[in-house]
């Protein structure tokens, strides 16, 4: 029987200089959030936070759901790793506060673990959103019927197949294996599901129940202009590899490796188009660092070849032919 004190859900909604998202977010999570017995909401609030800003958030929380202030940025894996220590129920829902979730989440979440008591961790299919909350497109359909898909974790070893707030995790399962890796920026999130899956099966349902924001930001970004985001997945790649079964270990890495290194030419072609020809030089330095397989060198070329392109119809036009 859950209590006030241990209810069966931790919803936390870490949020980084939290805007009107935070907003949207919280009233996602209240519109389907049962009784605060069972139930525990809180919002976690990294760096400093304008009093106009943190009255709306407490207008919107009011009573029902906790604000927690660390009083100086600490940056998102500490937020996250306090957020798991702050939680009191059985099982963590971490919704960053520009995601959303569904009318429906809860209770799918609900229906795998009765179905498999088991799981460390059951996730819904999603939709990747823009700024404006138009839908974009979905995350994969890893089977057709709700269940354990077979196979996954050689598929999630490669590239993360979904986002944080489609996932729920057993609190124990975070206790057990430590939280969120603070020498990790970018790929933090992908890590940690691989550690999970490496020790748990998770649940799948195929229903799109969460939906996770791009912000346009994210391309003009120091971490992206920088290519920081190539290294830092590189290092989590070779962390995971460590985690991963001997007998395709070091196959997993290299698909891996291939697959954001095409990446990696794929964001230097946006960088290049919106007109930052340091940022994509930085990314294609790291995404061949990466790796130089033909499928990388062939993004390369169409990513040089377009850019060919560009500097020829600007120099027509510029000379009015």
């Amino acid at each position: 029987m859950h209590t006030e004190s241990h209810p069966f859900w931790s919803v936390m909604i870490p949020a980084h200089k939290p805007n009107h998202y935070v907003l949207e977010a919280i009233k996602s999570v209240l519109i389907q959030a049962p009784e605060p017995q069972r139930m525990q909401i809180e919002v976690l609030i990294d760096g400093p936070v304008s009093e106009d800003s943190l009255e709306q958030i407490r207008r919107v929380c009011g009573s029902r759901i906790g604000i927690y202030l660390h009083g100086e940025t600490v940056g998102q894996a500490r937020n996250l790793n306090k957020a798991i220590e702050r939680a009191t129920g059985e099982w963590i829902h971490l919704l960053h506060h520009d995601d959303l979730v569904l009318p429906g989440f809860y209770a799918a979440i609900e229906e795998g673990i009765q179905s498999a008591p088991h799981i460390g961790a059951a996730f819904t299919r999603h939709s990747f959103i823009d700024e404006e909350g138009h839908w974009t497109r979905l995350s994969h359909l890893e089977r057709r019927s709700a269940g354990i898909p077979e196979g996954f974790l050689r598929k999630l070893a490669v590239y993360s197949r979904f986002q944080t707030p489609s996932i729920a995790v057993r609190k124990s399962v975070y206790e057990k294996l430590g939280g969120f890796r603070e020498d990790l920026v970018f790929a933090l999130d992908w890590e940690m599901w691989v550690r999970i899956a490496c020790k748990y099966d998770l649940w799948f349902d195929p229903r799109i129940l969460a939906l996770y924001r791009v912000n346009s930001a994210g391309v003009s970004s120091s971490l992206v202009r920088s290519a920081g985001d190539i290294n830092d997945t590189k290092k989590a790649i070779g962390i995971m590899s460590g985690y991963l079964p001997s007998a395709w270990a070091n196959r997993a890495k290299q698909e891996a490796l291939r697959f954001h290194g095409r990446g990696a030419m794929e964001m230097a072609r946006r960088l290049y188009m919106g007109g930052d020809r340091d940022g994509a030089r930085n990314q294609i330095k790291e995404g061949l660092a990466m790796s130089k397989s033909p499928a990388v060198i062939g993004e390369l070329v169409r990513v040089q070849l377009g850019r060919l392109r560009r500097a020829l119809q600007a120099q027509r036009s510029g000379s009015g032919t």
